[in-house]
């Protein structure tokens, strides 16, 4: 199938529907017959779609499409339990997987700009004492670096952890407005900090005590910035290469998934806040707290790839308005 030439027929028709389905409040006689009709007609366009092409965005436009007009139709609704179990099952995950090549080219970007840098400082003593001076790398090595995680109440510094990783990655999120331009630089900025305390610890023989203290919170911590990151930038690029989409209509499909991370990120940066305020500075052995971090990323990973797959390759996209009224069944 012509999957271009069908879209181009049939586009008109998804659009009336779809006008029809937002106006439903004040639609006359005539129109409510006519979205009835509609709704049949896309189902049986959704059903072509599914059996004859693997394009995945379509599948997911036309399902969203049809499964509001049921609800149009319908009248009925679900319970909003519903909708939360629906988009920590199916949205999240599926925008999540979707994003799955940015997020793994912003993660290995990442950790090369964090290695080169602490490589850098660690082995030259000269740009060390431009960061600092011998008294002050002292301290930070001996002493703040390590009490900066139980300095405060665990409860409390997990819920002050929880409020930054949130704020920053909403940071993060927000500069989707500009099509994820400053997104690079910021992610560099963090970077480079990384980089340069693990280089001072390293200088010092602490890369033990710096990974042992960053790893059990770190991996799932960065993992959502990491997320958030190339969901804004991954908005960017379909504003350049919008595929077969319209551009507005791709901005706003890429904008509404920019915010299902964002909302789904508040859960990840929440678990991320109590392992850093309860895990961290416990004092279980290094091994112990590190196999919790980890096992954390495991799982989530796990979640993401079993849960996204499974929602993608069901036509899913992770938009907001994909959320239907009642569950589809065509």
């Amino acid at each position: 199938m012509d999957i271009d030439a069908f879209v181009s027929a049939h586009r008109p028709t998804w659009d009336r529907l779809d006008h029809l389905v937002k106006h439903r409040s004040s639609l006359t006689g005539a129109e409510v017959d006519e979205l009835v009709e509609l709704y049949q007609r896309v189902s049986t366009h959704l059903s072509i779609v599914r059996s004859s092409s693997s394009d995945a965005m379509l599948a997911g436009r036309l399902s969203a499409l049809v499964a509001k007009a049921r609800s149009a139709v319908t009248g009925a609704r679900s319970p909003a339990w519903r909708e939360v179990v629906r988009f920590f099952t199916v949205s999240f995950p599926a925008v999540a997987y979707r994003t799955r090549w940015w997020w793994l080219a912003t993660s290995l970007a990442f950790v090369a700009v964090a290695w080169v840098v602490g490589a850098w400082v660690a082995g030259d003593p000269q740009v060390q004492a431009v960061i600092a001076t011998e008294e002050e790398i002292t301290q930070l090595v001996e002493h703040d670096f390590a009490d900066y995680y139980s300095e405060n109440p665990a409860a409390s510094f997990a819920t002050h952890v929880w409020v930054n990783n949130a704020w920053v990655s909403f940071q993060v999120i927000a500069y989707a407005a500009v099509l994820g331009l400053p997104i690079p630089y910021v992610l560099w900025q963090n970077a480079a900090n990384v980089g340069v305390s693990g280089g001072l610890m390293a200088s010092r023989d602490k890369l033990d005590i710096f990974f042992g203290l960053i790893t059990p919170h770190g991996l799932l911590e960065l993992t959502g910035v990491f997320l958030a990151a190339a969901a804004g930038m991954r908005l960017g690029w379909a504003v350049i290469a919008p595929g077969t989409r319209r551009r507005v209509e791709a901005l706003a499909e890429e904008g509404r998934a920019v915010m299902a991370v964002g909302l789904g990120l508040i859960v990840v940066l929440f678990l991320s806040g109590l392992i850093e305020g309860f895990v961290t500075p416990s004092g279980l052995p290094t091994a112990a707290r590190v196999g919790i971090g980890v096992f954390a990323e495991v799982v989530f990973l796990v979640y993401v790839i079993v849960l996204g797959r499974r929602a993608t390759r069901d036509g899913q996209t992770g938009d907001l308005e994909d959320a239907p009224d009642v569950a589809p069944s065509v």
